[in-house]
């Protein structure tokens, strides 16, 4: 402002120091080396920072522990993370790390195993147990039973059904 203002006057133009000065480059090389391989904070400095920072207390955070309780609440009943996400003011995907536990990670969350939501099982509820897929593979590979007989058979999708047998979710 001093600089394109006529009537003011300072002594500089404004924040930068002795006007117009320029350290030389036997200095700038002397100050580079100073610093050079100084670390700020050490590893457990830094797992500290991360900690404080967790949850309400971290420097974007826009939702409350209670919110949060409420969020993972809402999803147990059987509500959308877009619907989460329009009644909390959040995005979508900053719903699902909540609900997944990749933000506010300390939280005990439900068993999220049992929700429907518009007639279909959601959130990594599993229709086919881990015991049984071996059994379905193997039904498939020896050629007897087609995607479509094993979803009818098992009563769950034709997608479901080649997920597993593409091993894809055979861990989940």
């Amino acid at each position: 402002m001093i600089a394109t203002t006529e009537d003011l006057v300072n002594h500089t133009d404004g924040g930068e120091g002795q006007s117009g000065f320029r350290f030389s480059k036997e200095s700038k090389r002397q100050m580079s080396l100073v610093r050079m391989g100084r670390q700020i904070h050490n590893a457990e400095s830094r797992l500290k920072i991360s900690f404080a920072q967790r949850g309400e207390r971290g420097n974007g955070a826009k939702l409350s522990k209670k919110n949060a309780f409420s969020i993972l609440e809402m999803r147990r009943e059987g509500a959308t993370f877009q619907a989460i996400a329009d009644r909390y003011g959040i995005s979508l995907q900053a719903a699902a790390n909540l609900i997944h536990g990749k933000s506010w990670p300390d939280l005990d969350r439900p068993n999220f195993n049992d929700i429907k939501i518009n007639g279909r099982w959601r959130s990594g509820h599993v229709k086919i147990p881990l015991e049984q897929r071996p059994g379905i593979i193997a039904e498939f590979k020896q050629r007897n039973v087609t995607m479509t007989q094993l979803a009818a058979k098992y009563d769950v999708s034709v997608a479901t059904i080649s997920l597993i047998i593409n091993l894809k979710r055979r861990m989940i």
